[in-house]
Parts: structure tokens; sequence; C-alpha cells
């Protein structure tokens, strides 16, 4: 890894130098509502002027890593080092897609990940084919539901839910089917879209996702007897892109006690990702502006700004498959900051067990003196059929949750909880023999047309660190910079991002930082977490060690917020104890929550770095604008954005001047996604690209997203 060429950014500012010294109270008292405003303005800006998004792979990343460059290099550059650490993958953008009824009318309809390219202009049309829905079987979802069904040359229905979208449009291809339409397992218009997995790539045919009543309508009529034909239309790309991790630290402090927060800078394709995760973002900005105005940081601050978060966790995963051993030694503990301003939040602080609570207590013990209802929490993934008490934390019963187990390369439709009945696991109705089902009904046809492009681009992390500090000593910050295509992402994660900003701005305002401050926004956390993985597969174990902790921002500004403080066990609460500690003094209901596989910590969990941060809640009611166009800055709950920060700048001020009792990095770890696992899914990654066909469509039309 090499540091970024400040040249780059000619004329550097002169940063004001550090003369009082370090202490949380001050750090705290910084922290200002209107610089993460202006934060999250600014990236909404971003994703207004760039297509409506801040999504990996888009003009709208990049110009977010541009804006906190400027914020970490030309501002704070005297008191940060600061990487830009790159890395491809696969950027899939649905231009349109369009679906005319058997009415010759057009329907309400939306893409799906990864989904494949029709002929264009026309698209195609086929007679529909509907293969029944079986309650604990779904539609389509063995070969034996396909046995008695004709479907060479047709386009399938098929209803959601059962199996994956990929599971059955693969097997709907191998029947002999054209095109694919899914309807909708629940009523009404809004409803989320899904992935077909980058790992499918050239191997599907193209779909659409229309309502339940369309479906069941259409369904219905062939079942009567009616020969029913639809068009459909997709106009994509799916190409290979750069994308950047951003990791900052703090000059300062012990470079083998390493406190790292984080959060993605990147938002989904449908919006500007305000709340997811731009309110991480900002908060990493401010916590890391905040620490640097002092001196006597003991330990290395580290922040992150995750790349590709939003296609499977892409960035951190990343960054953590690349970290060394020693590397991952130094980082002692991790705190992440997804979505911190949601509009109606929870105070959720991650911590699955006590390690976890070593970091997420004292947000969560803030959270709670500040008057907020903190609790600990699980952000988890499911398994189909999991029985678990997690669902609690999202307000479902057990068994009442789909969850999908998310590969590194997933994208965005895993960061989100389906709240979708689960009849029963999916290995067992995988590998039971079950009796053939009998079907009824002639055959109709319909049209379908499906434009995409995927190609590698670049794209780019960046990481600022504290010039004061022991480099041995690190703790670090991160929030992802990128948003989905959908959207500019200004919760998700801008509020991160102007976090981070914040926090950096105010630590080198003084002096007596011991403790490096690093502080990252990471690229492509919206394809799958990328620019972190990156970043972390990509450290030796010499850096890792370096690195003793590890804070992630991501959505910290949730418009109806949780408070949730990541703590998996007592060494993640090293980290997460104060952060929890801190919102509960300030009114807010901190609770510690686990963590999971749907933003950047994953890359530092992966290490065995203690790692915590805050999360507001991604939930429809925590932030029903969560990767839609919507999360721009009116999906923002300022209150909520400014505290968390606040939290996360007091903590962050703590570690950098003492790691006392931060506990050992774990190097052996449960979670099987290890560096050279991560790496061998890179590399397989790879080799899908190699056969990807670049499709584009320079026709009219309005997009998608």
């Amino acid at each position: 890894m090499k540091p970024f060429n400040a040249w780059l950014y000619a004329g550097l500012l002169s940063a004001t130098a550090a003369t009082e010294l370090l202490t949380p109270d001050k750090v705290e008292a910084g922290i200002q509502k209107d610089r993460l405003e202006n934060v999250l303005w600014n990236l909404n800006k971003i994703g207004n002027d760039n297509g409506g998004n801040r999504a990996f792979g888009t003009s709208g990343y990049k110009a977010s890593v541009d804006f906190v460059l400027e914020r970490v290099v030309k501002r704070f550059g005297k008191h940060l080092d600061t990487y830009v650490q790159p890395f491809e993958h696969l950027f899939h953008q649905v231009k349109r897609i369009q679906v005319k009824g058997p009415d010759g009318t057009q329907v309400y309809v939306v893409s799906l990940q990864y989904n494949p390219a029709t002929p264009l202009p026309g698209g195609i049309t086929g007679e529909l084919v509907h293969v029944p829905y079986e309650a604990d079987r779904g539609s389509g979802c063995f070969e034996d539901q396909w046995q008695n069904i004709d479907a060479k040359g047709k386009v399938a229905l098929l209803k959601r839910g059962g199996c994956t979208f990929a599971d059955m449009t693969l097997l709907a291809k191998a029947a002999g089917a054209k095109a694919v339409i899914f309807y909708n397992q629940t009523p009404g218009k809004n409803y989320s879209t899904a992935t077909l997995q980058a790992k499918n790539v050239g191997k599907l045919i193209p779909s659409g996702l229309v309502s339940l009543e369309d479906g069941e309508a259409w369904a219905g009529r062939v079942a009567a007897g009616e020969k029913l034909s639809v068009t459909l239309v997709v106009d994509a790309v799916s190409e290979v892109r750069e994308t950047w991790n951003i990791i900052s630290e703090t000059k300062a402090g012990d470079k083998n006690n390493i406190v790292m927060l984080g959060a993605h800078l990147d938002s989904v394709l449908p919006g500007p990702g305000v709340n997811d995760d731009g309110s991480g973002t900002a908060a990493l900005l401010e916590i890391i502006e905040q620490l640097i105005r002092y001196h006597g940081i003991k330990n290395t601050v580290r922040v992150a700004w995750w790349g590709a978060e939003e296609s499977g966790l892409i960035g951190s995963l990343y960054y953590g498959s690349n970290l060394t051993e020693a590397e991952a030694d130094r980082v002692k503990f991790y705190f992440n900051y997804d979505m911190i301003g949601s509009p109606h939040p929870e105070f959720v602080v991650y911590a699955n067990d006590e390690r976890h609570k070593f970091g997420g207590a004292p947000l969560f013990d803030y959270l709670q003196a500040h008057g907020k209802p903190a609790k600990y929490g699980y952000v988890t993934t499911f398994t189909n059929g999991r029985k678990s008490k997690e669902a609690n934390t999202w307000g479902k019963k057990a068994n009442s949750v789909l969850r999908l187990t998310m590969s590194p390369f997933s994208t965005w439709e895993f960061h989100r909880l389906e709240f979708s009945p689960v009849p029963r696991p999916q290995l067992t109705r995988a590998t039971t023999r079950l009796a053939t089902p009998s079907t009824t009904g002639e055959r109709l046809s319909v049209p379908l047309v499906v434009d995409a492009v995927s190609e590698v681009r670049e794209t780019w992390n960046i990481i600022s660190e504290t010039k004061a500090g022991d480099k041995n000593n690190i703790v670090m910050l991160g929030a992802h910079l990128d948003s989905v295509l959908p959207g500019p992402g200004v919760n998700d994660d801008g509020s991160g991002t102007a976090a981070l900003l914040e926090i950096i701005e105010q630590l080198i305002r003084y002096h007596g930082i011991k403790n490096t401050v690093r502080v990252a926004w990471w690229g492509a956390e919206e394809s799958g977490l990328i620019g972190s993985l990156y970043y972390g597969s990509n450290l030796t174990e010499a850096e890792a060690d370096r690195v003793k902790f590890y804070f992630n921002y991501d959505m910290i500004g949730s418009p109806h917020p949780e408070f949730v403080v990541y703590a998996n066990d007592e060494r993640h609460k090293f980290g997460g104890a104060p952060l929890f500690d801190y919102l509960q003094a300030h009114g807010k209901p901190a609770k510690y929550g686990k963590f999971g596989s749907s933003s950047d910590y994953v890359a530092f969990l992966n290490l065995g770095i203690p790692s915590s941060g805050i999360f507001t809640g991604a939930s429809p009611t925590t932030d029903p604008c969560y990767h839609q166009a919507c999360d721009t800055v009116n999906n923002i709950n300022w209150e909520a954005l400014t505290v968390n920060t606040k939290a996360a700048a007091r903590v962050a001020a703590q570690f950098a001047l003492s790691l006392e009792g931060v506990p050992p990095r774990n190097k052996t770890t449960i979670n099987p996604r290890s560096r050279r696992g991560v790496r061998r899914a890179f590399d397989d990654w790879a080799d899908t690209v190699d056969v990807v066909e670049k499709t584009h469509n320079c026709g009219p039309g309005d997009n998608l997203y």
C-alpha cells in the first residue's frame, strides 16, 4: 500500500498547530451539527449532479472520493497520512427496463442486479408459461417443478420466494425459457429489488419483477386457458470498473496500537445515500477533524471510507483480505458507523459478545446517558429457515426473516433484510426428494426486454491518518464514500463520510495525540464491501497488528434512528462501551447490536481486530428511503447524526490517548471468510469478468435509476 500522492492536491493548506492537549470532552464539544449538515449537503449535491447517486463505478462516487480527499489531504494533511486503495469490481446498471403486459399496456416493473440485456430495441416477446407456487417449495425452484412445463422459447412467470432469483432463472433457462417475469409475494408496488449475483454474469436470461397483483392476474388468466404474451426490454451495462477505499490515519499515535473507524462512501443506484452512509461519512470527517485539533494522541486513529459496500462489502473485505497477520494485530478495535442518522432512529450498538462490548459499551453508555434508548443488537446474516433471536432486533419473530447468506460479491439487496416467511431450511428442500407437482392450465406468451452493461471500472479508497501518534498503535475509523446508483446516498453513507471529516478535523486541532488515528473512506461498499475488503486483504500481518481498534460509521443519521452500537463480545465492547455510554448519557436509547455481513467492519472482523461502531437502522421504519432516490438531505435525523458523531469523536479521542486494556487481535476467527478465502474469491470473480459481454444502448428512454 502506498501513500496517496499529495501533489495531486497542490497548494495544501497549512493546518493550525495542535497546541491544546487532547481530551474526549474537547473532541465531543467540537462536533458541530452545521458541519455535518455541510458534508451531507455536499454529498447530496454530488449525487444530484451525477445522475442522482454516488454508487460505486459512477462519477458520483469518484466525486465523493475527491470530496473526502479534499478534506483529509488538503485541509488535514499536516496531521494525517492518507492512502487511496484502488481495486476493481463488476459494475452493473440497468438503464431502462420495460414490460408490456398481455393487453399491450406498460406495467410497473423493477430490474434485478446483474440482469442481462435483451436485444434492442424490441426486446423479447413471448408466450407466458406459469409455474405454480408451492408454499414450501416456491415456484420453479426445483427441477421436478419444470418436468411438465413446456417453457421452450417462452417467458416463464414465477412467484418470488422459496429460493434465490438466480436459482429460478437458471432452472428456467435450462427448461428452455428465453426470459423470466417474476411477481412479488406481497401486495403493492413498494417492494425491493434483489440480486442475481455477480458470479452468474453471462449465465442467465433477462428478467423483470412485477407486482403481486399483475402476476396473479396473469397467472389466473393462464390457468383459465387464455394465451397471453408479454414483451420485456432491458437496457443495461455490465463492466468491471475501478473503485477505491480511502484510509486516513493520524500521524500521531502508536502504530502498533491502532483504533479504526469506518463508514462506506458509496450509495446505492436509486439515490444519493445521505443516511446510508453519508451519515457515517460525515461523522468520520467530523471526528477526525476534532481529533487532530489536539496533541497527545497515544494510539493511532485510522479512519476508512469504504468503496463498493453496497455491492457486497467489497471495499472493506478487500482491505481486510490484504492485511497481513502482523498488520491485523496492530488494529486493536474497529468501529463501524453505517446509517447513524436514520429519520426514525433506533440506537443499536453492535456487540455480539463481550469482546465487542469493550468498544461498544462506551457507545452504549454515552447514548443512554444522553437520553437515547440504546440497546445492544445484532446486524446478522440469516439463512432460510434459521431460528434466530436476532429477529427481535428487527421487530420480527423467529422464523419470519429471510436473509440469504451473502457472498463477497453480492449486491446491495443482501444489505437489507427481507421480512418474508421462511417455510423450512433451504438445505432440506434442496436435498430431499419431493413429489412432482401436478400442473394445469394452458400456456400463454409475453414480450420482455433487458439492456444492461457489465464492465470493470477503477475506483478508490481514501486512507488518511494523523502524522502525530505512535504508528504501532493505530485507531481506525471508516465510512464508505460511494452511494447506490438510485440516489446520492446522503444517509448511506454521506452521514459517515461527514462524521469522519468532522472528527478528523477536530482531532488535528490539538497536540498530544499518542496513538495514530487512521480514517478510511471506502470505495465500492455498495457493491459488496469491495473497498474495505481490498484494503484488508492487502495488509501484511505486521500492518494489521498495528491497528488496535476499528470503528465503523455507516448510516448514522437515519431519519427515525435506532442507536445501535456494534459489539459481539467484550473485546468489541472495549470500543463499543464508550460509544454506548455516551449515547445513553445524552438521552439516546443506545443498545448493543451484533455484527453480521452488511458493512465494512467485516474486513476487520476477518482479521480478528476488535471493532465497534454505530448504526441507526435501515428498516422501513427507521429509514424508509434506504437505498432509494429519496436518500437525500431530507432523509437525515440531524439530532441523531450530531450526537452519534459526538460519541464517535469522543471515543476516537479517548483511544487516540490511551489503549490500555485493549484486547489483543484474535488471529483465529470463526469467520470462514479468511484473507486467503477472500483473495481466492476475488480471483474467481475476476475469471467471471473475463467472459462479460459489454452491452450498451444509445437509444432513447429514461434511466431506471
